[in-house]
């Protein structure tokens, strides 16, 4: 239990340890179902009214824009509907709850699919370098690199709770001097965090050096990075084509 903690200060010893039986369920469980309960208790407790509202009201946004590309997912009359909730405050105990409990499921589904995923990625990458390692090995090193992940949230959460203004992005050190673009957010600390344990984990299954690790351990990053920023593109593209951006 202890190495789920130091595999965040020391993750080359972790790994070293773990290198001929990797435990699988343990940081799975505790990397998903603590992201989860931490999620749930932001949304659904320390979340303000205000917070809410504000993304109430982008959600509406976006439905109008659905609806001015004719889109058969909304109409006017549910928007209007909507509209009126949100004024009088009616949706605020009903997003709230349902952010509270869907989130976190989306949030821990999404989390194991991105295991297996990487895990996928690592096991190939160890077949290419001939580390002997199995697929189940790899899924189980995908899942002790998320560790950072629940301490993440859980700052997260702190924050919200007293009341910070800059919460989602505080741990996003590229947002402190002015930069918002997905992929300024998107490395934040735990991310980072992340690749510098799965690197140290790398050297360590792999016998390779530093730079190869760390090459291995960020091309996953970079995906994300090229997808999110091009996603955000296309997506102001769209509003701004619309007259909304």
């Amino acid at each position: 239990m202890d190495k789920l903690w130091r595999v965040l200060y020391e993750p080359t010893r972790v790994f070293d340890e773990i290198r001929d039986d990797c435990p699988i369920m343990l940081p799975l469980a505790v990397v998903a179902v603590l992201s989860a309960i931490i999620m749930g208790l932001t949304l659904g407790v320390f979340t303000s009214d205000e917070a809410i509202k504000k993304q109430l009201e982008a959600e509406l946004e976006a439905q109008e824009m659905l609806l001015e590309m004719n889109s058969p997912l909304v109409n006017a009359e549910t928007i209007e509907q909507v509209r009126e909730s949100i004024e009088d405050g009616s949706a605020i105990p009903i997003a709230r709850m349902s952010a509270a409990i869907g989130s976190p499921i989306a949030f821990a589904i999404g989390l194991v699919l991105g295991f297996l995923l990487t895990g996928t990625y690592f096991f190939i990458v160890g077949k290419i370098v001939r580390a002997d390692m199995g697929w189940d090995s790899w899924f189980g090193f995908a899942c002790w690199c998320a560790m950072p992940v629940v301490i993440g949230l859980a700052v997260q959460m702190v924050l919200t709770a007293t009341g910070s203004a800059n919460a989602p992005t505080f741990l996003s050190p590229l947002t402190w001097f002015g930069m918002s673009d997905f992929w300024a957010t998107y490395l934040s600390i735990p991310v980072l965090w992340s690749v510098y344990i799965a690197i140290c984990g790398l050297q360590s299954w792999m016998d390779k050096g530093w730079v190869t690790s760390a090459i291995v351990a960020i091309i996953p990053v970079a995906v994300v990075v090229l997808i999110g920023n091009w996603a955000t593109t296309f997506w102001q593209s769209v509003t701004q084509n619309l007259g909304m951006g």
